[in-house]
């Protein structure tokens, strides 16, 4: 069984390096965006828009959802 680990960062955890560094090490990671970076929120809904479109062919994606909700999120 595999155990997942849910840590929550603020903007300051989402930079390039952090990323990368947590890339680096193998882990897996999301990164919220919020619609308050326009130009690439507006990006990235267009880029899912036609991902759905095409029904995600020939796109690498995963989904996992959770249902659990921790101090008020």
């Amino acid at each position: 069984m595999q155990s997942i680990i849910t840590i929550g960062l603020d903007a300051m955890g989402c930079q390039k390096n952090l990323v990368n560094n947590i890339h680096a090490g193998g882990a897996d990671y999301m990164i919220v965006l919020k619609g308050n970076q326009d130009t690439l929120h507006k990006r990235v809904k267009t880029l899912f828009a036609k991902a759905e479109a095409k029904s995600f062919d020939a796109m690498v994606y995963d989904r996992y959802k959770c249902d659990t909700v921790r101090h008020s999120r």
